[in-house]
């Protein structure tokens, strides 16, 4: 068995037969029991119940290693990063190994990297949690508001902004989590920056700015992001900070990466997070649009050893299009269908309903929670955001809710 890959990503977002060719006979996959229709050829799928926290997957690699030696290692999500670099670190496998995958993962290890390091990007002040008076301590120290989270969370899941007394006091009648991390508030414009990494060199990146913030999902807003133009004045400043960043973590052999920055008032940039994979949403489709590159395809090609043309992507240095994207955030009830199904738009270059009739669903509590997907076209937009906003719009009109527990 020359190949293991850990996946929970749907079958039309990591379509293997395409990407990995004639490696997929060779391979198994390891996925989520709610994942397993769709895939093919593989030699072997083993499904797995609760496949975010289940110990049985590093149990069963193992055995399968012993059975039939593993060669490559792919992981697909953010979930598997570090499951897959203690695997390949144990195992003496090529690829992402523990210590680097922790770096991409912990949200106060990769700080921990950083500060006092660079000079294009600044930190926030920031501290590992263990106990509540840890909070107090912090906020006695540094003062409103703070940001605490989980270390190793993403999609600002658990995410919460305490922004006076009333705040912290709610939030330590509580038990705390394990795993937090506290850092000052940095307010300012939120950007990402998109690309792929191969033998420490960013062979392509590009950035863009999300609407509003990671939390925007939690007062009513939606979850989308717009590329910066190649002549805005923070395109080539925001790559130059990628590029550090990234030049001073351990950084595996080949990864897509996802980093996020805030540009404040004063223009500084601030340093929010990186992760070691595509970003989610619609990046990886907003990126295949506008460049006509797949980080997905790449980022799965590379783990599993296959080579990666990089003198074609250091030649692509401005996007054929300038393209943007949303999530339509799930409401409280059973969905019950939808008016229409795509927007008559036609700078619309994308929509895609997530979610079947019928189920039951609560309010976002991520911000890549989706009821809808859709890519924007926005090279010609005298407003990109309100283009954004109206295929929004029309999508919450369009989608046909019903409270819990009312009969159809």
């Amino acid at each position: 068995m020359k190949i293991l890959v850990l996946n929970r990503q749907k079958p039309h977002l990591a379509p293997f037969g395409d990407w990995l060719g004639d490696l997929v006979p060779q391979a198994r996959l390891f996925t989520a029991a709610n994942r397993v229709q769709g895939f093919q050829g593989f030699a072997a799928i083993q499904p797995f119940e609760n496949y975010e926290d289940s110990g049985l997957i590093e149990f069963e690699a193992l055995r399968l290693h012993r059975q039939s030696p593993i060669e490559r290692i792919v992981a697909t999500s953010e979930v598997d990063i570090l499951r897959a670099g203690r695997l390949r670190s144990y195992l003496g496998l090529p690829g992402q190994q523990a210590d680097s995958a922790l770096a991409f993962r912990n949200k106060v290890v990769m700080k921990q990297h950083l500060v006092n390091r660079t000079q294009l990007v600044n930190i926030p002040i920031f501290q590992a949690i263990n106990e509540p008076f840890d909070i107090i301590q912090f906020i006695e120290q540094h003062g409103y508001p703070v940001i605490v989270k989980p270390d190793d969370g993403s999609g600002s899941l658990g995410a919460k902004m305490l922004a006076n007394e009333d705040d912290l006091a709610q939030f330590l009648q509580q038990p705390l989590p394990r795993g937090l991390e506290i850092e000052c508030f940095i307010q300012g414009d939120q950007y990402h920056v998109d690309g792929l990494l191969v033998d420490n060199e960013v062979c392509f990146c590009w950035p863009s700015q999300y609407l509003g913030n990671g939390l925007s999902f939690t007062q009513g807003w939606f979850t989308a992001s717009q590329m910066l133009r190649p002549e805005h004045h923070l395109t080539q400043r925001l790559i130059a900070a990628a590029k550090e960043v990234l030049a001073l973590l351990p950084t595996p052999p080949v990864t897509s990466f996802h980093l996020e920055l805030f540009h404040t008032p004063g223009d500084e940039l601030f340093f929010c997070e990186i992760a070691s994979r595509t970003g989610g949403g619609m990046i990886n489709g907003t990126i295949e649009q506008a460049f006509g590159i797949n980080l997905n395809q790449l980022f799965i090609q590379g783990q599993a050893g296959m080579p990666i043309d990089t003198s074609r992507l250091r030649a692509i240095t401005q996007p054929k299009k300038i393209v943007g994207w949303g999530l339509v955030p799930p409401q409280a009830g059973v969905f019950r269908g939808y008016r229409q199904a795509k927007p008559p738009q036609p700078w619309v270059l994308h929509f895609d309903w997530s979610i079947q009739a019928g189920t039951h669903s609560q309010p976002a509590q991520m911000s890549v929670d989706q009821v809808g997907g859709f890519i924007v076209d926005l090279t010609d937009a005298p407003n990109p955001e309100e283009r954004l906003i109206e295929v929004w719009r029309w999508a919450e009109h369009q989608a046909l809710w019903e409270p819990a527990g009312v009969n159809a």
